[in-house]
Order: structure tokens, then C-alpha cells, then sequence
């Protein structure tokens, strides 16, 4: 009996948890030794030298999302002779992005290192190494991203856990090392990580030529392809663009007003929020390729229903966690990391909010990618970022502290994700925006709310401690799934959720 695609949706979400939770596990303690082995500042370093490097990446993000798309939309069409021509045209193109960054990181990118960057003059040379091992590492990473999309195109998320399963043990095993050589630390980390990269994506295309006809690569024109390809791709560089801004642009800024140990800070927020952020990522990749396929079926109902839904519940998951991380964020990093950089505590409860925000925005952004109608969206995202750099410039300038930039990033993110992107999906796809609130907003706010106030008053009136993190984990996870029974869902899936759990408790009682 074949699978469903609703099925197949829950059998792919269930591989990327396991990987998810498995890698969670691993880098946090990965995190923890690295920051311990290399110190805040050279830890510090690490991030912003590479962070350099990721500015020039957003030209893979550029292509990434077009080559997901073009995928996914000839797989969904059963037209191989297209997935063949889609694959061949995105990697000539990726190798042409590869080519082109390693010429802008060895010239712009290297000036800013030497010249900009507050990094102590006897730790230059290191970084200088991390720099360009990073340039090395990204250019892999770029041509790899033909291969990862026909995995997901395909939804062979098993072989998409069980490879990064070895890369995060891979990456342990680095930390180890660390220890084991007598060698700049700084240096001989860089080395390994890229070691780690080239390992991964040889395994990756091994096994895409193995098991996909169309990884195969062949040179040849197709002006019409190129042209769509360019097209969708170039709007999808301005919102690469924005993101580059968002992120690592304020990263430099950071590193430029206040040093290499706030980077410290920042690397370790951003860590925090990537572990947690996952689960929502792996739900939505999971969903990607069938709101890609229903769209390529010319089925709107069903893309709207899948984009609404995952945008209310990977609001919940998230919710889940980082409602407890929040209310106990110094106990918690202070038995992870021991000693804990300034900053830290309040860079990540303010990161983990933006993320839980920008939640509804991952959802809908995969239908305009669908219809390819992005020029709006990426017109927008580099507004609201362009503005978002400059107002933090103009703060830090006037003495304000490094957490105002997070702050002007939520607002960013609140304003996208519930203002605009629904009134983009209104226009181009003909989402309903009584849909949108009925099914998404009115949920998501009535949850928040109400599951928030028990957990919020034990942080607030009990001391710090191991009995007051259980009580907080423990109420949050109670009241948010009180919450989401009966304000979350509506009655009809209340029911198959009772009607679900009655067959396997009968099943198991056999």
C-alpha cells in the first residue's frame, strides 16, 4: 500500500527529530569543549573570521532556494528528462557562484580581516588561517547544494539524518583533538572543520550518483531554463542579501563596537537558538516538497492548508522549548558553559524570541517560492534589514547597549511575519487573510499567553535552583499542551487526536 503524503510528511519529520535531537545532544557538548579548549577570545574569533566569510555566501543562498524549487516542481511532475536539465543547469551555475566568491573573499574579504576587524595583533595570523580554511569549507558547501536538494526533492530524509548524524560525531571528535596536538588551537581547529566538510560532501554525492539518474552532470545550454533560474534567483539574492545583513551584519558590527568576546557572547546565543530552532526546521523541511508537489499539481487548497498549519505548529513545538529556556536561561548556560561571557543570557532569551516570531514567516515564504512570486518579499526583506543595520549603527554610535540590535530584529521579524508576508500571500497565491488569522494568529496568541503566566510566576517568585528549572519545564509542558488541546486546535482534530490515542491504547492492550 503506498504511503500518503500526509504519512510521508510524519515519517520524514520523524527521521530529521532523531537526527535533530542526536545532533542537539552532541554540538551543545561540542560547544561547551571548544569554547573551553580555544578560550572566549579565540573562540570569539573564530565566529566573526568566519562569520566574513558567510557575507559572501549569500550568493549560495541566492541559489539554493531556486534549485529546491525547480527540483521538486520537475520531480512532482514526473518529468526526468527536466530533473536532469535542472540539475546540470544549478550546478554550472553553483561552481560559476563558487568561482565567484573565492575571488571576492581573497580580495574584499581579506582586506576587511586584516585591516577592520578588532582581532589582537598576536592572534592575526590565526586568523588568517581560520579565514581561509572558511574560504575553502564555503566554496564545498556551494557546489554541494545541487545534491542536498535532489535528497530533499526526493524525501530521503533517512539518508539526510544518518550523514549528519557522522558529521556531528565528526565535529565531536575535532573537540577531542584539540587536546591531543601540541599546535595552535585556533589553527588546528580550522583544519579539522574543513576536513569534516570535504568528508560529508564526498559521502553526499557518492551516494546522489549511486542513487539518482539525474546527478549526473552534463554541460549544455538551455537559454530558457537559464533564464527562469536567473530570474528566480535574482530576487532570491536581495532576500540572501537581507539575511547576510541580518546576521552577520550585525555580527561585524558587534565585533566592531565592542569586541571579540561579545562575538563570544553572540556565537553561543546563536548556538543555543540553532539546537532549539531545529526541531522547527526539520518539521518544515519535511514539509517543503509537498507544498512544492501540491503547487505543482495546481492543488491550492491543499498548499495553503500545509502552509497554515505548519506556521501554527511549528509555533507550538518551538513554544514548547523555549518557553522553560527563557525563564531559566542563567541556570541553565551556567551548568552547561560553567563560565559564563557578559551578555550572554540576555543575547540568547532575545534571539530565542526572534526565532519564535519568524516561525510563521518559514512557513509562508515556501509558497511564494512555489508560485515564484518573490520580487515583493526579497524587496521587502532587504528594506527592513538595510534600515535594521543602520538604526544599530546610528544606536551603538550614540553609546547603546549590544542587545538594542536584537531588539530592533524582533521588531523586524514581528512586523514581517504578521504584517506583511500575509498581505504578499494574499496578492500572489490568494491566501485568505480571515484564514490566516482564524487558523494561525488567534491560536498562536491565545497559547502564548495563557500557558506563559504559571511557568512566568514560579521563575519570578522562587530562587534559582535545580527544583525551580523542574517546576518550570514541568508547568510549561503542561500548560502549553493544555493550551494547545483546547485553544490551539479546533474540535474536529481534537477529536482524531482522541480518536488516535483510543486505537493505539486498544492496539497495545491486545
Amino acid at each position: 500500500m503506498p504511503i500518503t503524503s500526509n504519512k510521508l510528511i510524519a515519517k520524514n519529520t520523524t527521521f530529521l527529530y532523531v537526527r535533530m535531537l542526536f545532533i542537539m545532544a552532541v554540538s551543545l557538548y561540542t560547544s561547551r569543549v571548544v569554547l573551553k579548549v580555544l578560550g572566549v577570545e579565540d573562540f570569539g574569533i573564530y565566529n566573526v573570521v568566519g562569520g566574513v566569510v558567510t557575507v559572501f555566501n549569500f550568493l549560495k543562498g541566492s541559489m539554493s532556494a531556486g534549485t529546491s524549487r525547480f527540483l521538486t516542481i520537475a520531480l512532482g511532475k514526473d518529468d526526468h528528462s527536466k530533473l536532469k536539465e535542472v540539475f546540470s543547469a544549478t550546478l554550472s551555475l553553483h561552481i560559476a557562484i563558487a568561482l565567484t566568491i573565492f575571488v571576492l573573499a581573497e580580495t574584499i574579504g581579506l582586506w576587511f580581516v586584516s585591516t577592520r576587524l578588532v582581532i589582537p595583533a598576536e592572534r592575526m595570523v590565526a586568523a588568517q588561517w581560520i579565514y581561509q580554511f572558511s574560504i575553502l569549507s564555503v566554496i564545498i558547501s556551494i557546489t554541494q547544494v545541487p545534491y542536498d536538494a535532489t535528497i530533499i526533492a526526493h524525501e530521503r530524509m533517512n539518508i539526510y539524518a544518518y550523514v549528519s548524524m557522522i558529521d556531528i560525531l565528526l565535529r565531536l571528535l575535532a573537540a577531542y583533538m584539540l587536546n591531543l596536538f601540541i599546535l595552535d588551537k585556533l589553527k588546528l581547529y580550522g583544519v579539522l572543520i574543513f576536513s569534516i566538510t570535504l568528508i560529508v560532501a564526498i559521502i553526499y554525492r557518492i551516494y546522489c550518483k549511486i542513487k539518482f539518474k539525474e546527478c549526473t552532470y552534463h554541460f549544455h545550454w538551455n537559454s530558457k531554463l537559464f533564464i527562469e533560474l536567473a530570474k528566480f534567483s535574482s530576487w532570491s539574492l536581495l532576500s540572501s542579501f537581507a539575511w547576510m545583513l541580518t546576521t552577520q551584519g550585525s555580527n561585524i558590527l558587534l565585533n566592531l563596537f565592542f569586541g571579540p568576546v561579545v562575538n563570544a557572547a553572540r556565537a553561543i546565543a546563536v548556538q543555543v537558538n540553532t539546537a532549539v530552532s531545529s526541531f522547527v526546521d526539520n518539521f518544515l523541511l519535511a514539509v517543503k516538497p509537498q507544498i512544492f508537489k501540491s503547487y505543482a499539481n495546481n492543488d491550492r487548497v491543499r498548499m495553503h492548508s500545509l502552509a497554515l498549519y505548519s506556521a501554527k505548529y511549528s509555533f507550538f513545538i518551538l513554544y514548547i522549548l523555549i518557553l522553560p529556556i527563557i525563564l531559566e536561561t542563567h541556570l541553565i548556560l551556567t551548568i552547561w558553559l560553567k563560565e559564563v561571557p557578559d551578555n550572554t543570557v540576555i543575547f540568547v532569551q532575545l534571539m530565542l524570541v526572534y526565532s519564535l516570531i519568524q516561525t510563521i514567516d518559514a512557513a509562508f515564504v515556501v509558497v511564494l517560492q512555489a508560485t515564484n512570486k518573490i520580487k515583493e518579499n526579497a524587496i521587502w526583506a532587504f528594506t527592513l534589514g538595510t534600515l535594521a543595520i543602520i538604526v544599530a549603527y546610528i544606536l551603538f554610535t550614540y553609546g547603546y547597549e549590544p542587545k538594542s540590535i536584537f531588539y530592533i530584529l524582533i521588531f523586524n521579524a514581528f512586523l514581517f511575519s504578521f504584517g506583511i508576508k500575509p498581505f504578499l500571500l494574499k496578492k500572489f497565491s490568494g491566501l485568505k487573510l480571515k484564514d490566516f488569522v482564524l487558523i494561525t494568529v488567534i491560536p498562536v496568541a491565545k497559547v502564548a499567553f495563557v500557558s506563559s503566566i504559571i511557568p512566568t510566576l514560579i521563575s519570578v517568585y522562587l530562587p534559582e535552583g535545580l527544583k525551580r528549572f523542574l517546576l518550570v519545564c514541568m508547568t510549561s509542558l503542561i500548560t502549553i499542551g493544555i493550551s494547545v488541546l483546547f485553544l490551539g486546535i479546533s474540535k474536529i482534530q481534537r477529536r482524531k487526536l482522541y480518536d488516535f490515542f483510543v486505537e493505539k491504547i486498544r492496539f497495545l492492550n491486545k
